[in-house]
C-alpha cells in the first residue's frame, strides 16, 4: 500500500487565520468608506453655505455703515434664544417683513438679513454676520446644536470647526 506524505487542502487553523485577516481588511475598507461619506456630507454643507452667502455678498457691499450695522444686528436677532436647529427654524420662519414698492434703506437691510436667515434655516443651517476690516464676514453652522455653536465659529480655533464655515476676511 502506498502512503501519502503530502497534505491536500487546508487545516482548520489556516482557514480561521485567513478569515481573520480578511475580516480586518474588510473593516478597514468600511472605515475608510464611512469617513469619506462623512466628509462628503460636510462638503455639501460648505457648498450650500457658499451658495447662500454669494447672493448676499454683492448686495451688502453697497450698504452704508448704518445699514451694515442693522444687517448684522438682525442676523444676531435671528439666533435669539433658539435651543436647537428646529427651534431656530420655527423662530426664523415666523418672521415676515412687509416691503412693497417703497421701502426704506434700513428696511431693505433688515429684509435682506431675514431672507438670508430663512434660506439658511431651510437648509438646516444658522447664519451670523459681523463687521470685518473688509466689510461683512459671515459664519454658518449646521447640526442639531447649530444655534449654540454659531458664535464660536468666529473664534480663531473654533471647537466645532467641522460644523462651521466662515466667509470673508477678518
Amino acid at each position: 500500500m502506498k502512503r501519502l506524505d503530502r497534505q491536500f487542502g487546508m487545516s482548520l487553523l489556516e482557514v480561521v487565520v485567513a478569515l481573520l485577516i480578511l475580516s480586518i481588511a474588510v473593516l478597514g475598507f468600511l472605515a475608510v468608506g464611512s469617513r469619506s461619506l462623512l466628509g462628503s456630507g460636510q462638503a455639501d454643507f460648505r457648498s450650500q453655505a457658499v451658495t447662500l452667502i454669494s447672493g448676499h455678498y454683492d448686495a451688502v457691499q453697497y450698504f452704508d455703515e448704518h445699514q451694515k450695522r442693522i444687517y448684522v444686528q438682525t442676523l444676531a436677532q435671528s439666533i435669539g434664544s433658539a435651543s436647537d436647529i428646529d427651534d431656530y427654524i420655527r423662530q426664523v420662519q415666523a418672521v415676515h417683513i412687509e416691503c412693497q414698492a417703497a421701502c426704506s434703506r434700513d428696511t431693505l437691510a433688515k429684509l435682506s438679513a431675514w431672507q438670508l436667515a430663512q434660506s439658511a434655516a431651510t437648509a438646516r443651517m444658522t447664519v451670523l454676520a459681523k463687521n470685518c476690516q473688509t466689510g461683512i464676514c459671515w459664519a454658518l453652522a449646521w447640526g442639531d446644536d447649530a444655534p449654540q455653536i454659531i458664535t464660536d465659529c468666529f473664534n480663531p480655533v473654533p471647537k466645532n470647526s467641522a460644523h462651521c464655515f466662515v466667509l470673508g476676511d477678518e
